[in-house]
């Protein structure tokens, strides 16, 4: 079973309290409030990165690993359409509310947004588990990311999604429930980083 984009699965809660009338502060609160039923990676980039990051989010969608992107939200689109700040930067904040992990894909064009050092600095103070994944062009880490973990290339890649795919099998209450588990896990493969045909070949070291 492939990973799926967290938006997906809030949408319908997020429709129902809009309908109720209730606003998203109420909605960012409650999802800070409520542990995230499995792992999710939230990808912090900046925009001219898109491509890239498309490419990872794929990526980790066909190793079962689910993840946010910004592009597939459309709430967050419209507001950005309609250049709403506050809108923004709460839809911002709910996805990063509704990951367990913050996942920022840097390029030499990073050192110049605004958002990244704020995705990160916001999941900080929520606790989440947070790593640092340089595109194939980056050759050094401004200082502010340098306490980051950092993953150098598509092998620590495949390790992060390994670890991260490990954690979600865990005792269960029901055995036939973490037996299913573990199959979908076992089932949703990383590709080797030593492959020539490697789908991130051209964003990422191979180390």
């Amino acid at each position: 079973m492939k990973g799926i984009n967290r938006y997906d699965q809030i949408r319908e809660g997020i429709q129902h309290n809009f309908s109720m009338g209730r606003d998203l502060d109420g909605m960012i609160k409650e999802a800070t409030d409520h542990e995230i039923p499995k792992p999710c990676v939230f990808l912090s980039h900046k925009s001219e990165d898109k491509g890239a990051v498309i490419d990872v989010a794929k990526y980790l969608s066909d190793a079962g690993v689910n993840y946010y992107l910004d592009v597939n939200d459309p709430n967050l689109q419209l507001a950005v359409n309609n250049n709403d700040h506050k809108k923004i930067t709460d839809f911002i904040e709910l996805g990063i509310n509704n990951s367990t992990h913050v996942l920022s894909i840097i390029s030499d064009k990073t050192k110049s947004s605004w958002w990244v050092p704020f995705e990160i600095g916001y999941g900080k103070r929520g606790d989440k588990n947070l790593a640092l994944l340089p595109l194939k062009e980056v050759n050094h880490v401004p200082s502010y990311l340098s306490i980051i973990p950092k993953l150098d290339g598509i092998k620590q890649l495949n390790d992060y999604i390994e670890s991260i795919k490990s954690s979600t099998i865990v005792l269960s209450k029901s055995a036939s429930a973490n037996l299913l588990e573990m199959i979908e896990a076992l089932t949703n493969k990383t590709i080797c980083f030593s492959n020539t045909a490697h789908p991130l070949a051209n964003h990422l070291k191979r180390l």
